[in-house]
């Protein structure tokens, strides 16, 4: 069964000029190998190297302002001038910033679809994208001609994230999606960096929140590198919980049954009901008892919902502690 869905993923693949990657196949990212939610296959356009260089995460909203859009211009060219990958999920806003500033700096950088390959979202970046092959690659874990859906976005950031050795936050208001990755990186073990804002300016809101739960503040391209020491990554909110590359490799392999792409965020969407119960019944509960209440979910696929349900205003994540409010 497995094998004929993965023989009919890689005729699918390689009818549209795709490389399909399993956790077994020796270029699929170690950085995804060892993490506890990394996706069961990856399509792969562009310059297969790409994924085994050191890579940072630039994100940002898709409405951003001038400063911000300067901010993530100059990080990313310093960054991929000093050898970086620069990663980003090819959204409008900041995102494209980042893949365009890198490619002027004649550097690498590497996007992350929500959609297949052939249904490039958003449709306007389908010219940086081709431009993005040239010098890097275009990476996706959803079928070349899937279109975007609304949940294909949170599961894209686990990837941008877990790719990535840091992720760096340009701007986030109290209600950005960009904490949806901050937050996910933190799971996956990754260092958060935030380019402060004035401290009562609301595009810097979510970063200054960030900053106060133990993000690194960062003013250019040397501080993020002074930080990222082989020793140094920020620990993840469920220590021991992460898993190796054994535990990866026994969540999904080609001996055992794979899951749907987005299975993930669709299991913990459905937990959402379940969440809203328990802080109903009791706030606040702790991340841990709420993981322990949910063991379908793993901690970034926790942490991802939260997420969602605190960006809809439903409940409030302070530290390790969930509050409800509505």
């Amino acid at each position: 069964m497995l094998q004929g869905r993965l023989r009919q993923a890689r005729e699918e693949a390689e009818a549209h000029g795709v490389t399909l990657l399993t956790p077994a196949h020796p270029a699929y990212p170690l950085t995804l190998l060892t993490s506890a939610d990394g996706p069961p296959v990856l399509y792969l356009e562009g310059d297969l190297t790409a994924l085994a260089k050191p890579q940072l995460a630039i994100i940002g909203p898709r409405r951003m302002t001038a400063l911000g859009e300067g901010d993530a211009r100059r990080l990313a060219g310093d960054l991929a001038r000093s050898g970086w990958v620069i990663t980003s999920g090819l959204a409008l806003g900041i995102d494209g910033v980042a893949h365009r500033a890198a490619l002027a700096a004649g550097g690498l950088t590497l996007a992350v679809l929500g959609s297949g390959h052939r249904r490039i979202y958003p449709a306007a970046h389908r010219p940086l994208a081709q431009a993005i092959l040239e010098r890097g690659a275009v990476v996706s874990e959803f079928p070349p001609t899937m279109s975007a859906r609304p949940h294909h976005f949170p599961a894209r950031n686990r990837i941008v994230s877990g790719l990535s050795q840091g992720v760096v936050v340009i701007e986030a208001g109290h209600r950005s999606g960009a904490l949806i990755t901050a937050r996910l990186a933190v799971a996956q073990g990754r260092e958060v960096f935030v380019v402060p804002r004035h401290a009562l300016d609301p595009a810097g809101a979510g970063g200054h929140r960030l900053l106060r739960e133990g993000a690194t503040l960062i003013r250019d391209a040397r501080d993020i590198e002074e930080s990222l020491t082989p020793e140094g990554q920020q620990p993840s909110l469920f220590p021991g919980l992460g898993g190796g590359s054994e535990a990866r490799r026994a969540f999904i392999s080609e001996e055992t049954p794979a899951r749907e792409a987005n299975a993930s965020i669709v299991e913990g969407g459905a937990c959402g009901g379940i969440i809203m119960q328990m802080l109903q019944n009791h706030s606040p509960q702790s991340l841990e008892t709420l993981l322990t209440a949910l063991p379908a979910l793993s901690p970034p696929e926790l942490l991802a919902q939260l997420s969602a349900l605190e960006l809809a205003g439903r409940l409030w994540l302070r530290g390790e502690q969930v509050h409800y409010l509505r």
